[in-house]
């Protein structure tokens, strides 16, 4: 026995224990229908049924498959059963028209009310007010629907039962799968249905077309009879494939899945092929000036086939003559191949300098027009080449290395002397060629000059001394040289710097 006095912590832990289990008492009372303490009461009405044996309180209220409410009362009342529903709030109040019918809900009897919508805007029954007798439909149970067949009938059914449950007897797994895939059978059901809602109409008229069929039978007894003869035989032959049978329905699904593949590649097929039957479609339309325009040649065209008789006349005599010509040809021919696989690279190396080429001809014919003074000091055209050079220190001096302003270049690449190229430098060979050199040493020895091919005499000093000054005398070291840059890989045989022309191979 615990004789001190409890602390705060545990009064708290006891108070909210306490909490805890009342909550939980509350939360499993309304659980199960049990009324909220305090809560206030709701819309409620009477409605009194004849037959509600089953009918509990705390029973659902349902409209539509919905529920909208509990059944909080069940009395008796005069030989019936006076039940009180109460409704939610958002389905309050009813109109009057609204009716009522107990249902079941499970195989083990339970039973819920179930209300009809009513008519929306008519007057509605007040709070606590009765729904009339004549709007609660009588409850028809599954014992008297079933008493309502003959005795054979209801010994048949139990029969029936019986098999069933024999046949149903170690199979409860499958029966389980068979409920589980019924949620997904009844929205594929469903799907069906709302297909066959929107074909209303046609199928409205296969049902009529169907008891046309009928009529039509009803009318030709004997060829109905020899029509389910025959299909008795056809069903007995078919009994007798049943192998073939089955192997063509396990070959169906892969039948089916290459359909679907076809069509798949049917329908990208005709996507493709839109573009294609649009730019047919504009062809014809822009097409038809011209059809139109082409029947102006046609007297042309009849022109031409008239006049083919005399040539097809001659053609007796030249035919065997140009047979013997293509024939002497044949090892002309052959040899043409070879001739132009050498030359077809030269000529493709040629064409990439047509701009190149195209100048040196214009330049070299304006070159040549000349004008000269004749004795009697008139100006005569005269054709004498003029030439400008360009004194610059490698042509007017013997020098050993090249100097920082050469720029030259034995394969430039197409459009290297273009304008726009030139206004950016002249481009070189090789990078290397950019770099700053100085001026090069001149070679101002006697012996120098001597191995280039000058004469030994009293005239070569003064030369010398001349070119010294000329190339150096008023320059620094070194002289300003032109903008220098390396040019592009030349796009043409193995894409180097430099051509390389080979012969083509035969294709």
């Amino acid at each position: 026995m615990i004789k001190r006095t409890p602390s705060f912590g545990q009064l708290l832990a006891m108070v909210v224990f306490a909490l805890s289990c009342f909550s939980l008492v509350l939360f499993l009372w309304v659980s199960f229908g049990g009324p909220v303490p305090l809560r206030p009461q709701g819309y409620r009405i009477h409605a009194s049924f004849d037959e509600a044996v089953q009918l509990a309180k705390e029973g659902d209220v349902r409209m539509s498959g919905v529920t909208i409410g509990k059944v909080k009362n069940v009395s008796p009342s005069t030989g019936r059963t006076d039940a009180i529903l109460e409704i939610d709030e958002r389905y309050a109040p009813l109109p009057q028209d609204v009716k009522a019918m107990l249902r079941i809900k499970t195989l083990l009897g339970e039973t819920y009310v179930e209300l009809t919508p009513g008519t929306k805007g008519k007057p509605t029954i007040p709070e606590n007010g009765y729904l009339p007798v004549s709007s609660v439909s009588p409850m028809v149970e599954l014992d008297e629907v079933i008493r309502t067949f003959d005795a054979p009938t209801r010994a048949a059914f139990g029969d029936w039962l019986v098999g069933q449950s024999d046949a149903m007897q170690g199979r409860g797994d499958e029966l389980n799968q068979a409920f589980g895939v019924l949620p997904m059978f009844f929205s594929d059901a469903n799907e069906l249905m709302a297909v066959l809602h929107r074909q209303d109409r046609a199928l409205s008229r296969v049902f009529a077309n169907t008891a046309d069929i009928f009529e039509a039978f009803d009318s030709r007894p004997g060829q109905l009879t020899d029509l389910i003869i025959a299909s008795n035989r056809l069903l007995r032959v078919t009994s007798n494939r049943g192998q073939q049978l089955t192997d063509s329905f396990n070959e169906f699904p892969g039948f089916l899945r290459e359909t679907r593949a076809t069509i798949k590649r049917f329908t990208e097929f005709t996507e493709n092929s839109q573009p294609l039957i649009d730019n047919i479609t504009k062809f014809g339309t822009e097409s038809s000036a011209t059809i139109r325009k082409s029947y102006k040649v046609t007297a042309d065209t009849r022109a031409i086939v008239s006049n083919l008789e005399t040539m097809l006349d001659k053609a007796d005599a030249g035919a065997p003559a140009a047979t013997e010509f293509f024939q002497l040809a044949r090892p002309t021919v052959a040899q043409v191949d070879p001739f132009l696989r050498q030359l077809n690279p030269v000529l493709e190396f040629i064409g990439m300098y047509k701009q190149e080429l195209t100048s040196f001809l214009a330049n070299d014919a304006a070159a040549t027009q000349a004008q000269y003074t004749d004795k009697t000091g008139k100006r005569q055209p005269g054709h004498y080449l003029r030439a400008m050079p360009t004194l610059t220190p490698d042509s007017l001096a013997y020098l050993g290395n090249r100097t920082t302003g050469s720029r030259a270049n034995a394969y430039p690449v197409p459009g290297a002397i273009s304008p726009d190229r030139l206004a950016a430098g002249l481009q070189v060979f090789d990078s290397a060629q950019c770099a700053g050199i100085t001026m090069p040493t001149l070679n101002a020895t006697r012996a120098d000059y001597v191995a280039a091919g000058y004469a030994d005499d009293a005239k070569l000093d003064p030369l010398i001394a001349s070119i010294n000054n000329i190339v150096f005398g008023n320059t620094p070291p070194s002289y300003p040289a032109p903008a220098c840059s390396e040019q592009p890989t030349l796009n043409y045989g193995s894409g180097s710097k430099f051509p390389h022309v080979t012969k083509r191979a035969t294709p």
